[in-house]
């Protein structure tokens, strides 16, 4: 058992380091002083626990989110001899067993945080951080990428259906892993994430926030190519958002079913459901970024029905939009759509200028499906300028970029373009 003297000692004396490293933040270093003195793991999360309640610990990236959880792996290896145990219980009885939990949920809600914060700026869900959170600031992209590798099984672990975290903060969590499953996560592990999202949302009775975890599993299955499936989990989300009168909720899932039908090449039904996204986005409380976002979505379909002036309009408001939001990736990423538009109406010299000011953002900050999108139409302005060696190059290299970034159906039309091409250099663009 944790003796409280003890805990009170490790809090000193962490306090005593802190004081003395750069930006008071918490390190590896850290971590290794507390460690050298004799005490359990247990008593060290405690303190941890301790600190963060306190407010002066910053979590960084590394090991030691993962070192934390390994007390409640700990508790759930003794519980099978020794009875059920509640999350981080191991060794500590009465206020210690809450401190070792707070400990821990305080570590991982700060860090789940930081990430989304890294991963997606804008985001309307970092409006409302949970209270007494402790933040950690200043994540890069790639920091925020290596945090949510390495600590994915343990997030999976704190979300499961035998978790003993609160409901409410499973589904703050599965919500603020989001970004992070969009960009980096298979998509069946990402369903996952949304699948316990959903059910501890139900659990609570927060009809938002289902209805938004309804909608991000819509999203990973279109990324899994189960469009049936996704347009069930994109009605669940209509409904669950309109019960709950949350319009932003309800814009996100009428998005989704617009990207559906979209891939279904359903263009009539696409642009009717953008259109509702759009007119439940105009709420009072709308954010101009999800407008921006679905008015790029609706350039796509005009292009695609062949209305080029209409996909011009909705594409330039989607910039503007953007812009006006200071969402600079995001407008970047509607810009390469103009520049593609530019290029489907032979104003080759105006795209590459767009494409040449728009690639060190995608570039540095774009997503994964971005940067190869960015290669793709790349291929395309050489095509327009018969460079074919370039734009057979640009597009299996766009094709293994879609791959990594887990989008096969955009990888297979590339791959499809670079064939025709390969067969009939004098060809026209493939569609």
């Amino acid at each position: 058992m944790v003796a409280r003297p003890n805990v009170e000692a490790l809090v000193a004396e962490a306090e005593a380091v802190l004081a003395v490293l750069p930006g008071g933040s918490f390190s590896e270093d850290l971590l290794a002083s507390v460690l050298e003195r004799d005490s359990t793991v247990d008593a060290v999360t405690v303190a941890l626990g301790e600190l963060a309640a306190r407010q002066v610990i910053q979590p960084v990236p590394g090991r030691s989110g993962r070192w934390l959880v390994a007390c409640d792996v700990a508790a759930r290896a003794r519980a099978r001899t020794t009875g059920p145990g509640t999350l981080g219980s191991a060794g500590v009885d009465g206020d210690g067993d809450d401190a070792v939990r707070r400990g821990v949920l305080a570590w991982y809600q700060a860090t789940t945080r930081s990430c989304a914060l890294a991963l997606s700026p804008h985001s309307p869900r970092l409006d409302n951080p949970t209270p007494g959170a402790v933040e950690a600031s200043g994540w890069s992209s790639e920091q925020a990428c290596a945090w949510f590798t390495d600590e994915l099984p343990a997030l999976l672990h704190l979300l499961g259906e035998h978790s003993t975290v609160e409901p409410e903060t499973r589904v703050w969590l599965a919500d603020y892993l989001q970004p992070a499953c969009a960009t980096l996560a298979d998509p069946a592990v990402w369903l996952v994430v949304c699948q316990h999202g959903i059910t501890a949302a139900t659990q609570v009775g927060d009809l938002a926030a289902v209805a938004q975890m309804h909608c991000q599993a819509t999203e990973a299955l279109l990324r899994h190519g189960e469009l049936e499936e996704a347009a069930r989990h994109a009605h669940a989300a209509i409904e669950a958002a309109r019960r709950a009168g949350a319009h932003r909720v309800l814009g996100n899932a009428f998005h989704c079913l617009g990207l559906i039908a979209l891939r279904q090449g359903e263009l009539e039904a696409a642009a009717a459901a953008l259109s509702d996204a759009i007119n439940a986005y105009s709420h009072p409380e709308y954010r101009p970024r999800s407008l921006g976002l679905a008015f790029r979505r609706l350039a796509l379909v005009h292009s695609a029905a062949d209305r080029t002036q209409a996909a011009f309009a909705a594409i330039e408001h989607s910039i503007a939009l953007l812009e006006g939001a200071g969402d600079s990736r995001a407008a970047a990423a509607s810009r390469l759509e103009h520049a593609d538009l530019l290029l489907h109406q032979g104003h080759r010299d105006h795209a590459i200028a767009v494409l040449d000011e728009i690639r060190p953002t995608i570039t540095d900050a774009g997503s994964p499906t971005h940067r190869a999108r960015l290669v793709e139409v790349g291929a395309r302005a050489a095509h327009g300028s018969s460079a074919i060696e370039t734009a057979l190059h640009a597009l299996l290299t766009a094709a293994c970029a879609y791959e990594q970034a887990r989008d096969p159906e955009r990888a297979t039309a590339a791959r499809a373009r670079h064939a025709r091409l390969v067969s009939d250099r004098s060809g026209p663009w493939l569609p």
